[in-house]
């Protein structure tokens, strides 16, 4: 049981909140991963399963891992879609991306130091991605490459 880096990637947590919230030897894992700094990245999905919570479209919430504050919502859908410039001075991933954004998940709350300043692909919006709390990270961002 060891790794030197764990990549949590995009999907449908959503469909899956349940399993996920009783999958205690899977928690456990990831925890004690936290706990001895092994790089934890989640993308998109993997990033809201590193969360507090999850809730679903029919407003049930979800305890997810808990190694990010980071909580989501399906309950009050919106599109983000688009490609992203990334800069990244924190975390594991250093220099700039590259990426792609598609969910409808909505942020109820998140409170941390951020992953990534980002802008949209023509360079209008201006502002901060994902989360980084220690040796776990990630964000809503499918990194496609760097910059």
């Amino acid at each position: 049981e060891s790794a030197d880096a764990i990549y949590l990637p995009g999907g449908y947590p959503e469909l899956h909140a349940l399993r996920i919230t009783r999958a205690g030897s899977f928690r456990a894992a990831m925890r004690r991963a936290a706990q001895n700094n092994i790089i934890i990245y989640g993308e998109c999905g993997g990033y809201m399963v590193l969360g507090n919570s999850l809730t679903d479209a029919r407003d049930i919430p979800f305890p997810m891992l808990g190694l990010l504050d980071l909580d989501t919502s399906f309950s009050k859908r919106k599109l983000h879609l688009g490609y992203r410039n990334l800069s990244a001075t924190k975390g594991p991933l250093k220099g700039r991306f590259k990426a792609h954004e598609f969910h409808y998940a909505t942020i109820l709350r998140q409170n941390g130091t951020p992953l990534f300043e980002a802008t949209d692909a023509t360079g209008c919006i201006n502002t901060q991605m994902g989360l980084v709390s220690g040796s776990v990270s990630g964000s809503f961002a499918h990194i496609i490459d760097r910059a």
